[in-house]
């Protein structure tokens, strides 16, 4: 029953429906009816902020996602393990 993701930011996911949703690169989502049901965490990469920074920024948006449209709603996190259209982005090593 869970409908709704969350997708980390500048990922690019793919061309069907869903996967364009997800995707957070404005130019790779040309679907003009979108889902709704997709909300965008901060990236583990922030321009110009040291990397640890970035990281707990991102995981504290992703809480916040959570805490705001409920545990039981989010079917799955979706992120690139190397995000590679916005300039081969790493996540930290731990």
């Amino acid at each position: 029953g869970k409908k709704e993701f969350i997708a980390i930011k500048n990922g690019l996911h793919g061309r069907t429906h869903l996967t364009m949703s997800t995707t957070a690169i404005p130019m790779w989502r040309s679907d003009p009816y979108l889902s709704d049901a997709v909300h965008f965490a901060e990236n583990t990469f922030i321009y110009g902020e040291d990397i640890e920074t970035a990281a707990k920024k991102s995981l504290e948006s992703i809480r916040r996602i959570i805490e705001m449209r409920g545990k039981d709603n989010i079917a799955a996190l979706i992120m690139e393990p190397i995000q590679g259209n916005v300039g081969i982005i790493t996540p930290p090593p731990h």
